[in-house]
């Protein structure tokens, strides 16, 4: 494993210090940090200071049972979440993917079965985090628009746009090269319908082409068309 690559996370809830030890052991021989709490109530106080790729869960514990806890859990994480209990009843497998669970394994297990669904489960994780990524970032030349942090880079310079601007950036970019009336524009960003409002919208335009510095750069471009439009395009001959 490469020394900059940042291992698996995995969050283990088992009350059983004996199955807990031997799954810890193996984790780590694959490559896997684990943290550990035996029972719900350390499970909800360490999962506060955790971020975990993938969680194990015990049904049967102490203070509580498992399902409540993948309930709560998957409330605040997309990380897989993989039963590992004694319980066998076909109810309680049911329920365990009905409040967010992913797989669900029973006691006595096989370790290379649990070890390859470990795996897979967190290739998946991988690869919807990735889909995520690639819809969450947009590139046309210099410029980055970088969707869940509301920023356009151009030129690896942070454009320092306002949330408005970065709205109308956002909107031109999706309908690249078609011609966006003044009134569209304010309808799409403001939400309500434009009356005497374009001047508000050819400020902002004019401002998010000033912070971009699209009067120096060719291969972008935001054309204003009094009485049709704004439009983004780059220039298909660069």
């Amino acid at each position: 494993m490469e020394m900059n690559m940042k291992r698996p996370l995995i969050f283990m809830v088992e009350d059983d210090k004996d199955v807990a030890d031997v799954n810890q052991r193996m984790l780590a021989r694959r490559g896997y940090d684990t943290v550990i709490a035996s029972n719900a109530s350390d499970a909800r106080a360490q999962f506060k200071t955790c971020e975990p790729d993938l969680i194990i869960l015990d049904v049967m514990l102490p203070d509580g049972d498992g399902l409540g806890l993948c309930s709560e859990f998957r409330a605040k994480t997309d990380a897989p979440i993989l039963f590992l209990t004694g319980r066998n009843d076909p109810s309680d497998m049911v329920l365990g993917i009905d409040t967010g669970g992913d797989t669900y394994m029973t006691k006595p297990y096989n370790y290379d079965e649990f070890l390859a669904n470990v795996k897979a489960l967190l290739r998946r994780a991988k690869k919807e985090r990735e889909k995520v990524a690639e819809r969450s970032v947009l590139t046309r030349g210099p410029l980055t628009v970088e969707i869940l942090k509301s920023r356009a880079l151009i030129n690896g310079r942070n454009a320092q746009l306002t949330q408005k601007e970065f709205v109308i950036l956002l909107t031109l970019i999706e309908n690249e090269g078609r011609e966006l009336s003044g009134e569209q524009l304010y309808e799409i960003v403001w939400g309500q319908s434009a009356t005497n409002e374009l001047t508000t919208v050819r400020m902002h335009v004019s401002r998010l082409r000033a912070k971009l510095g699209l009067d120096d750069i060719d291969e972008i471009s935001i054309s204003a068309k009094y009485g049709i439009g704004y439009c983004f395009s780059m220039d298909s001959e660069l």
